[in-house]
Parts: structure tokens; sequence; C-alpha cells
């Protein structure tokens, strides 16, 4: 057979970004606000112990800025949360998240070595999963979708333990 590599009009190649992605669960922005807000929390300490110190300036412009970063975060995530979703299709799975800087992570059946489904402390106390996604040649995972339903996490984990066993 002769080897062909036939241009492609890119207006016919379907569109990822029209298609709906999944939403997480709200309970995922509720997980998001208590992780911020225990991150917050221990370095608002160190913000208090700088009011011991005695440097009145020095500890009132670092509460200010502990506050001015604190409620950026807050509005970043409530912006940022309906940007998240995942899409599981055919032949792939997709992730997309961010509200300053967007990104969109595929990953084709074919490419993928294993997959986990874990759970964190505030995760298991919230009923959520992370489900991670490996390829070949790395020591971390390629996708990572957090805030899952466990139920769901674990359909999608055997999902993908089949496509890519059908792909060997």
């Amino acid at each position: 057979m002769l080897y062909q590599n036939l241009e492609l009009d890119p207006q016919a190649l379907p569109e990822l970004l029209k298609t709906p992605f999944n939403p997480h669960p709200k309970r995922y922005l509720r997980h998001r606000f208590i992780s911020l807000f225990i991150l917050f929390g221990l370095i608002g300490t160190g913000v208090g112990i700088s009011w011991m110190s005695g440097n009145m300036y020095l500890a009132g412009s670092l509460s200010l800025l502990w506050l001015i970063f604190l409620i950026s975060f807050v509005i970043f995530e409530i912006k940022a949360f309906p940007l998240r979703g995942y899409l599981v299709r055919e032949h792939d799975i997709s992730y997309k998240s961010g509200l300053i800087f967007r990104d969109v992570v595929t990953v084709p059946y074919n490419r993928i070595q294993h997959s986990e489904v874990s759970h964190g402390p505030i995760e298991r106390m919230m009923s959520l999963s992370t489900l991670k996604i490996f390829t070949a040649g790395g020591s971390s995972s390629d996708l990572a979708i957090h805030g899952l339903d466990p139920e769901e996490a674990e359909k999608i984990k055997e999902w993908l333990t089949q496509k890519a066993a059908s792909h060997v």
C-alpha cells in the first residue's frame, strides 16, 4: 500500500468545544472553598503572629494583602467553576478548565496506560473522587479530573479500562 497523507479542510473538522461538557457537582465548589480556607487559615496564622512583632505597619500591610488575596481567590473560584467540565466520547476523554488561561486536555483511549480513582481526606468527607489517567512514559497523571461523584469516577474508569484494553 502506498503511503498517503492527504490534506484535511480545517472547517470540516469536528469542534470539540461546541460539544457540551459534563459539569462538576456543586459540592466540588464547596470542596475548593474548604481547601482554600485551610490554606488561607494557615497563612492567616502567620499574619496574626506578625501582629505580635510590634510593627503595626508590617502587620497591617500583611493583613490587607492577605484579605485582598483571599477575596480574589474566592471570586476567581466562583467564576472559574462553571468553566470546568469533562467529556467522554467514543475515542477519547477531554477535560476543560481555566478562567484566565483556558486549557483543554484530550487523551485518546489508545494512549491510556492505566487509570485510577483516588480520594483525599476532604474529598472523602464530601463524597468526591479524582480520576487520574496515565499515558505511557510519564510518572504522573496526564489528566486528572477532580470533583467527580465516586460512582461516576468508577464508571468512567471501567469504561477507560475496557476501551484501552480493546486497543491492545
